[in-house]
């Protein structure tokens, strides 16, 4: 099998849970033997690559002419290949589209002009197999114009750390520690927690926020800073910048409560992470994080941009160490049945070769 990733640029060493996961798939593909290659326009000058129009055709000339393929494209760059991909369904090529968050604005996940729409349409419509990473995102993409034949979900692991599924200790924390993971964008709503942090100065607590200051996004990163400051937080607020390894899986087993604001979400995997370590979560209702976490079971789920809610259900569980212990253990448990890398890269592998043969 002849697999090809067409995108605009490869991922560099910080890269996103999504890039995480076709990564691991990609890996997995060459372990069993498969052609797997890389195609980007990146290359290409810059002043060129602002056109969507010439990244479609350059991308469909760069194909058309070689063996036939199974060609994977992220969602994100459905503007550079929507034509390519009208134009590929009348040759030998399978086109396979990877989505992982139906995106449009930062914080606003919806299309909402009639271009948006229909170059989603083309770009979805025309593909031979649209694999999406949860039920919502599968919805989302069928709603936009996905064939519902062709859509397969198939969700993420997790990462592997040092120390997940540990029993955790049932001793109370005097100065309890909410711990926050993820990139440092708009969409994941860090500026709302910090709101709800300033609500609760009473209580004695601390705030680490751990994630990347991606260049893209160095404006809400400032931005996030001058709340701390603007609201007084500096004294129990930390930035910790991006952690991995065994620096990552120690921020998670010092913590009390795990909190993810985010206002856009296709999945969110990080919270399958911090529930491994036994945390119970606090986070919003959006996207695909109901698949994940119920309220009230492993956590407490409240509305996006919503201060307020969220003060009132970290202040719920910071008074209650049982609840919290107990949120945990069925967070533990939800975690565990979460497909290892290996059980969804075969089952990823397999759809593939179901579409090559076709």
């Amino acid at each position: 099998m002849k697999v090809r990733l067409l995108v605009s640029s490869v991922p560099g060493s910080s890269v996103t849970g999504g890039e995480m996961y076709i990564q691991k798939v990609l890996a997995f593909l060459k372990q069993a033997g498969d052609s797997v290659a890389t195609v980007s326009w990146g290359h290409l000058p810059r002043w060129l690559r602002r056109y969507p129009l010439f990244c479609n055709l350059w991308s469909f000339f760069k194909l058309v002419f070689r063996e036939s393929s199974l060609i994977i494209e992220p969602e994100s760059y459905r503007d550079h290949l929507f034509l390519c991909n009208w134009l590929l369904q009348f040759t030998r090529h399978r086109v396979v589209v990877f989505i992982q968050l139906v995106r449009f604005g930062r914080s606003d996940p919806w299309p909402v002009s009639r271009w948006q729409k229909w170059v989603y349409h083309i770009f979805l419509r025309t593909a031979d197999l649209v694999i999406v990473n949860s039920n919502y995102v599968g919805n989302a993409a069928i709603a936009l114009g996905a064939r519902e034949e062709r859509v397969k979900i198939i969700y993420p692991a997790g990462q592997e750390l040092p120390g997940q599924g540990d029993t955790a200790t049932d001793e109370a924390t005097e100065n309890p520690t909410i711990l926050c993971v993820s990139n440092l964008e708009e969409r994941k709503g860090q500026e709302y927690l910090l709101r709800a942090v300033a609500l609760l100065r009473e209580q004695e607590f601390s705030l680490m926020l751990v994630g990347s200051e991606r260049a893209r996004e160095a404006d809400y990163a400032a931005k996030l800073r001058d709340i701390m400051q603007a609201l007084d937080l500096t004294d129990r607020v930390c930035f910790a910048g991006r952690l991995e390894g065994k620096d990552l899986a120690a921020a998670y087993r010092q913590a009390d409560i795990f909190v993810f604001p985010s206002l856009v979400e296709g999945y969110g995997l990080v919270l399958l992470e911090a529930m491994s370590f036994g945390l119970p979560v606090v986070t919003t209702k959006v996207g695909g994080i109901p698949e994940i976490a119920s309220d009230g079971v492993e956590g407490i789920l409240v509305p996006p941009r919503d201060e307020k809610a969220l003060a009132n259900a970290i202040a719920e569980l910071l008074a209650c160490p049982t609840k919290r212990r107990e949120m945990g253990k069925k967070g533990r448990a939800r975690a565990r049945q979460q497909p290892s890398w290996d059980e969804v890269c075969k089952k990823f592998r397999e759809v593939l070769l179901e579409t090559w043969a076709a």
